[in-house]
C-alpha cells in the first residue's frame, strides 16, 4: 500500500508542480497558439514540437537575458559550445 502524504504537505506539493512544470505548456498552447498538431504518428508529432520547444526556450532565454543585461558571451558556459558558435557569428 502506498503512502499517504499529510493534507498540508500535499498542497504545498501540489502548488509545487504548478509552478515547475505546467507553466510552459501553458505558454506554448496560450501564447504561441500551439493547440493541435497537424501531424500523426509519433515521429511525426515529435518533429512538429521540437520546434515549438525550441522556440518557447528561446523566448524564455530572451526574456531572461533582457532582464538581466547579460550578454550572450557571458552565457557560454551554459551551453557547452552552442552559445560558443553563435557568439562567435
Amino acid at each position: 500500500m502506498a503512502a499517504k502524504m499529510q493534507p498540508d504537505v500535499g498542497k504545498e506539493e501540489y502548488k509545487k508542480r504548478k509552478a515547475t512544470v505546467e507553466w510552459p505548456f501553458g505558454n506554448i498552447k496560450h501564447n504561441m497558439k500551439f493547440q493541435e498538431f497537424l501531424t500523426g504518428g509519433i515521429e511525426n508529432v515529435r518533429n512538429e514540437f521540437n520546434p515549438v520547444c525550441t522556440a518557447h526556450n528561446m523566448k524564455v532565454m530572451w526574456a531572461k537575458l533582457c532582464r538581466t543585461g547579460s550578454s550572450l558571451s557571458e552565457i557560454v558556459g551554459l551551453v557547452p559550445g552552442q552559445a560558443a558558435k553563435v557568439a562567435a557569428i
